[in-house]
């Protein structure tokens, strides 16, 4: 299909503005076209600069494995990297225009040597990078993410989990090693699940994915918020550069990690996982004092929405698919 016109694009945003809400990014302000022209030289170097951190640990973390046998850190070795790739991660935000607050306490480990599983709101792929300055995290990823040149030997000896996420035999067997990673005691981080399953622009919680509601057992939750005046630095609607670009021409993005009290199930809840999934949603939106609001639009229209803008769908197709995706 060939590429949308403009005015076809612009019927597909006017239409995402209203029913996509979660996904849509407003067009540039008369402030924001300005500033970007004025940074469109500075955001490159400003963003290398802030990679040198990264491939710093990289290059520390594929040393240590190539010395280990069957490249495998012990637990000390673990943790050493992990601090050290949260020291790096801070220099990286700094880069970008990043200060990162904590509101809140991370739960402490159990008794028994098991970590409360933590599930957090999802925004950017930097999402990873702030939490990692505050607290040693693991996370559930798509398997890709295990071969990526920054974060893939790193995610590996974090005891990170892995998803092929258009593969159904893949999400059942997830599930499992989702279940198995929250009952080991030798790890040295909690799990942490964005249950989205996606980015939105960070104004909405969308419904969340049931996995690790299925495991049982509490949860943290945990809010991202990211400071801003004209522009929400979640990855929607505009390709990954174009983010960075917009990013990087801020002159800063504050951002916050509010950790809430642990979230205890019911019985009831337990005994439905949908249920208890949803109600933590609530609960997460309920204490952000109106920062987040609730969304029944499904991940898939963000995909869907994008191959409409990339001329892979037509406008048609993407109402009909999101009837057909909130009639279920």
């Amino acid at each position: 299909m060939p590429k949308p016109t403009s005015e076809e694009k612009a019927a597909i945003y006017q239409w995402a503005e209203e029913y996509l809400k979660p996904y849509y990014h407003p067009k540039l302000s008369v402030y924001e076209r300005t500033k970007y022209m004025l940074f469109k030289f500075i955001w490159l170097p400003r963003f290398l600069l802030g990679l040198i951190p990264c491939f710093v640990w990289t290059t520390i973390m594929q040393i240590h494995v190539k010395l280990m046998p069957g490249g495998r850190l012990t637990f000390r070795q673990k943790s050493y990297m992990m601090w050290l790739e949260a020291n790096l991660a801070k220099i990286t935000l700094l880069c970008f225009g990043m200060v990162v607050r904590q509101r809140g306490e991370f739960a402490p480990r159990l008794k028994d040597g098991r970590w409360i599983p933590m599930v957090c709101n999802h925004q950017t792929p930097l999402d990873i990078m702030v939490l990692v300055t505050k607290k040693k995290i693991s996370y559930v990823a798509k398997d890709d993410v295990a071969q990526a040149p920054v974060y893939g030997v790193g995610s590996i000896n974090s005891d990170c989990v892995f998803v092929k996420r258009q593969c159904a035999d893949s999400r059942e067997e997830a599930k499992k090693q989702i279940k198995a990673r929250i009952a080991r005691d030798d790890t040295v981080s909690p799990l942490t699940i964005f249950p989205e399953g996606t980015t939105t622009n960070g104004k909405y919680l969308v419904p969340f994915k049931t996995s690790i509601f299925e495991c049982g057992g509490p949860v943290q939750p945990i809010r991202l918020e990211y400071g801003h005046k004209h522009f929400r630095i979640g990855w929607t609607q505009i390709g990954l550069i174009e983010n960075v670009k917009r990013m990087c021409s801020q002159f800063s993005n504050p951002v916050t990690i509010h950790v809430m009290p642990v979230y205890y199930p019911t019985a009831e809840e337990l005994a439905n996982p949908t249920l208890y999934a949803d109600n933590v949603r609530k609960h997460m939106v309920e204490q952000s004092n109106g920062q987040l609001l609730m969304s029944e639009v499904k991940t898939r229209n963000s995909f869907n929405y994008m191959k409409a803008l990339e001329g892979k769908m037509t406008l048609d197709e993407l109402k009909a698919k999101y009837e057909e995706s909130m009639a279920l």
